[in-house]
């Protein structure tokens, strides 16, 4: 959940207003039915590549986050070990 709530920023989809200026009349959605319906193949295609390439997008940013945050830890721990070192020795 945490991840999520970090990753909500790069995803573009919330970022599409609620009602375009220029198109005036969307295709109709029914529910029940296939995701797809009243689409052209292109658009099928378009709308795919265009979800896969969001996903990417999202894998990188929580990649990259995760490697940051290995990397902090391993430095907080190898200072923390120092610490107990140098108390230890004393």
């Amino acid at each position: 959940m945490v991840n999520y709530k970090l990753v909500t920023p790069y995803i573009k989809y919330y970022s599409i207003p609620a009602q375009s200026k220029v198109i005036k009349k969307y295709k109709e959605f029914d529910p029940k039915k296939d995701v797809f319906q009243g689409l052209t193949l292109s658009e099928q295609q378009m709308s795919l590549n265009s979800a896969a390439s969001e996903i990417r997008s999202i894998k990188d940013v929580i990649k990259n986050r995760s490697d940051r945050y290995k990397g902090d830890s391993e430095g907080i721990r190898r200072y923390f070990v120092e610490y107990q070192k140098n108390i230890t020795f004393r």
